[in-house]
């Protein structure tokens, strides 16, 4: 029996050539310089219960910057990470469904 027949949810969300190679990764961020997905990720990813997207380093950076500058923390840079998608998440609120925005 074959690896992925036997833990499928590990081998379905990693980046693969179309020889079955898993591609070398870099990152700024040494927690995420790594190929792989955890399978609880990967079983809530395909239960739909949890959506991933991907930030690039510079991305992390502006996030980390704009942090720093407004809020007075130095986060590490896997939450940095987070914090861009999240900051991306809030545009796409004010801009594409004001009615669910609201000034405090």
């Amino acid at each position: 029996m074959r690896s992925d027949e036997q833990l499928p949810h590990l081998f379905r969300h990693l980046p693969q050539d179309e020889d079955g190679q898993i591609p070398e990764t870099h990152s700024i961020s040494a927690g995420l310089d790594y190929p792989g997905v955890g399978p609880e990720h990967s079983w809530l990813k395909d239960s739909g219960r949890a959506e991933y997207a991907a930030v690039t380093d510079v991305q992390a950076l502006e996030a980390l910057q704009m942090l720093a500058r407004t809020e007075g923390l130095i986060s590490a840079l896997e939450p940095s990470h987070a914090v861009y998608h999240g900051m991306q998440v809030c545009v796409c609120v004010r801009v594409c469904a004001p009615r669910f925005h609201t000034e405090r």
